[in-house]
């Protein structure tokens, strides 16, 4: 419960208020630890510090009970000390304690192996995944949160939003070199880049990315991914850098790509600048559609990029 109340407190300061690096002293939203009543007199709003306090005290009191006894959960859409840890390095990336959410980062993918390639195009749509560390189980009796895959899964036949196609310049970050005659070379060995197709039968031009299915054409469910150990490695990544200990980060970073085969070109001479928004771009490369990009703009304060859709970026039965 504790640990859960965190969670909620970070998910609602992180949309709520600017970072807590740009303003701790930002009026927020009310903090509430008791239950209320028609007749409770509502609270003024908290402030990005105090609520920042209510989520740290939360979880660290939930991951020391957990780590004082022996619990071991029979399904992954429970929380343990391992999911604790994930949220606290969530929270401690937002206020660029680096060091603390690298600690906790590690604490949480710990026992978590990489999925295989055959995992990974599969559909993200089972929680028995070696690599997610917390996810909400769905069955065709409990179903509800999974009609977010009628939105998500853009190739099933038996979704009727498919509506999460990806955008044309999402593809660009696949790009591993352009030839003198400005032919591009893509990283087709990505794992991550097998995800794209042209639809060519119901959203013409759209650029599918099928990283999200229905397990068939008659169950229409798909688990929920909370967190994974990818993401913990990525701030594990993020919090090296930012502690001016590169190579440890690019090793990191390179834990990441390696898992998925993408290429490892030498990063060696990037700047702390520069390999930060490396890590950054894996982010979105490894984690879209899992809902970080936005959270990622808030913490970082970076601008939303509207970029012009030239024709050349479309594809119309298939023709360029």
């Amino acid at each position: 419960a504790l640990a859960l109340r965190g969670y909620i407190y970070l998910n609602l300061v992180t949309f709520y208020q600017f970072n807590y690096q740009v303003n701790p002293n930002a009026a927020c939203v009310p903090i509430y630890t008791e239950p209320t009543t028609a007749e409770s007199e509502p609270k003024a709003k908290s402030t990005v510090q105090q609520v920042y306090d209510r989520i740290l005290e939360d979880l660290t009191d939930a991951y020391d009970i957990f780590n004082s006894m022996s619990y071991d959960r029979n399904a992954k859409h429970k929380i343990n000390k391992e999911v604790t840890a994930g949220i606290l390095a969530r929270a401690y990336l937002n206020m660029g304690n680096w060091s603390d959410a690298e600690d906790y980062a590690n604490i949480a993918h710990t026992g978590y192996s990489w999925m295989s390639k055959a995992d990974y195009l599969g559909g993200f749509n089972e929680s028995a995944n070696s690599e997610w560390i917390w996810g909400h189980g769905q069955t065709t009796d409990q179903s509800t949160a999974d009609y977010s895959f009628h939105f998500r899964d853009v190739k099933s036949n038996s979704s009727y939003y498919y509506s999460f196609m990806a955008d044309p310049y999402f593809k660009d970050f696949f790009i591993k070199a352009i030839t003198a005659t400005n032919d591009t070379i893509y990283d087709t060995d990505d794992t991550r880049f097998d995800l794209f197709e042209w639809d060519l039968a119901r959203f013409y031009g759209g650029l599918m990315y099928k990283k999200f299915l229905f397990r068939s054409e008659t169950d229409l469910t798909g688990d929920i991914v909370y967190m994974r150990k990818a993401e913990m490695v990525l701030i594990e990544a993020e919090c090296l850098a930012e502690q001016d200990l590169l190579p440890l980060a690019i090793g990191k970073l390179n834990e990441v790509r390696t898992a998925r085969g993408a290429a490892t070109p030498d990063l060696s001479t990037l700047t702390k600048d520069e390999l930060i928004e490396e890590i950054l771009i894996e982010r979105r490369k490894e984690l879209w559609g899992e809902g970080f990009g936005l959270s990622d703009i808030l913490r970082r304060q970076k601008a939303v990029e509207r970029k012009l859709f030239p024709t050349t970026h479309l594809h119309i039965n298939g023709v360029p």
